[in-house]
């Protein structure tokens, strides 16, 4: 059922302009200059909580290197290990972007993408910024299947983890700037 799912949005608009934008929208370098400049116009802009929303934005960047790329990546993806789809089938996923060759569970670009939304809408709640963070939210789900990188699962997966990585930061940024 999963692959036929990634199979479905793979070839959504594969061929087209969704292609371009599906590849950039989930390039590493765009979201860190994306994520950068929001907590750099937060420090800016923001006299209230413009500090603690920049440097707990350096801080979330820590803990996800820690927890996810030095312990989940080594324990979850070794126990865990599954094929990203278009490895797993080559000869129908059509691969876009950075052809990573890891465990597709669980999706780093989701839980990233989410821990930082998380951290924002915790300063931000207004509704029109909860409308944008989960059209964010759900272009970068449809851009990791889209590209051919991630099941349903790892996307999933994602968005736990990343929930606990925004959360696990709140509470580390509420103690230090207390």
């Amino acid at each position: 059922m999963e692959y036929k799912i990634v199979y479905f949005f793979n070839h959504l608009g594969s061929g087209t302009i969704v292609d371009n934008f599906s590849f950039y929208f989930s390039w590493i370098p765009f979201l860190v200059v994306f994520w950068f400049l929001l907590a750099l116009l937060a420090l800016i802009f923001d006299k209230t909580n413009g500090k603690r929303i920049f440097w707990g934005v350096v801080l979330l960047a820590v803990i996800y290197f820690i927890i996810n790329d030095l312990i989940l990546k080594q324990t979850l993806a070794s126990a865990f290990f599954r094929q990203r789809p278009y490895i797993a089938h080559a000869d129908t996923i059509i691969p876009l972007g950075e052809l990573f060759s890891d465990s597709s569970f669980p999706s780093g670009h989701m839980a990233i993408t989410v821990a930082l939304s998380t951290f924002f809408l915790y300063f931000y709640r207004k509704w029109w910024i909860w409308v944008l963070v989960i059209i964010f939210v759900l272009l970068m789900a449809f851009s990791r299947l889209h590209n051919g990188m991630h099941y349903p699962t790892d996307i999933l997966a994602g968005i736990i983890f990343g929930l606990g990585y925004g959360f696990l930061t709140v509470l580390i940024s509420k103690k230090i700037f207390s």
